[in-house]
């Protein structure tokens, strides 16, 4: 289970998500990422039966405000049923102040 995202502003963030379940994991729709402070909703990729892809590119991260968020990780199934699974994790965005050029 995840607990706390760090991450800097301007960075790419990739990260698998483990969706257990029994048989109800044939019925999900899509996975969905969502934190209302930054402003994003994302759709993860399904990578095989149970696990999904978030991404976030440095592009969007670059817009986030500094600061220490939630975020939760909503099912949504076929029926249009949906479920939250993860419910106001922390999501931790640092300031960026060091440049590569």
């Amino acid at each position: 289970m995840v607990e706390v995202i760090t991450l800097v502003q301007g960075d790419d963030l990739g990260l698998d998500l483990n969706v257990l379940g029994g048989e109800e994991i044939e019925f999900i729709k899509e996975v969905i990422f969502s934190c209302a402070e930054q402003g994003i909703i994302k759709r993860c990729t399904k990578v095989d039966d149970n696990l999904y892809y978030l991404e976030i590119s440095s592009e969007e991260t670059k817009e986030f405000v500094p600061k220490i968020c939630s975020f939760d990780v909503t099912l949504r199934f076929y029926d249009g049923e949906i479920a939250t699974v993860l419910f106001q994790n922390k999501l931790q965005v640092l300031r960026k102040s060091n440049k590569i050029e």
